[in-house]
């Protein structure tokens, strides 16, 4: 797996990215730094906005149909140790029947 990642180096990758947004080669460097001040606050707030949307998205092992009315208002944490704690008793479960 690549993880979206199509280049040798991550450098590279961030090096392209801010060629792409200055476009004009010409400037000193004051003029680069100062073209870059926005484009480093713009991502900065994509950044933040990505980590906010990931925090939102409900993991795969919690889509459960009885965690829907807490599923907002308790940590991912809390509700996988709920599953463990859940898994535990299904295998106690389990071992009783075969006891008997």
């Amino acid at each position: 797996m690549h993880f979206a990642i199509r280049v040798t180096s991550p450098i590279e990758g961030c090096h392209a990215g801010l060629k792409a947004y200055l476009k004009v080669s010409t400037n000193d460097l004051k003029g680069v730094f100062d073209r870059l001040l926005p484009f480093w606050l713009q991502q900065h707030k994509s950044i933040a906005y990505v980590l906010a949307y990931e925090q939102n998205q409900v993991k795969h092992r919690l889509n459960k149909r009885y965690f829907d009315k807490v599923q907002n208002l308790v940590c991912d944490r809390a509700l996988l140790i709920i599953l463990g704690e859940y898994a535990k008793l299904h295998a106690l479960a389990a071992q009783k029947k075969e006891l008997q």
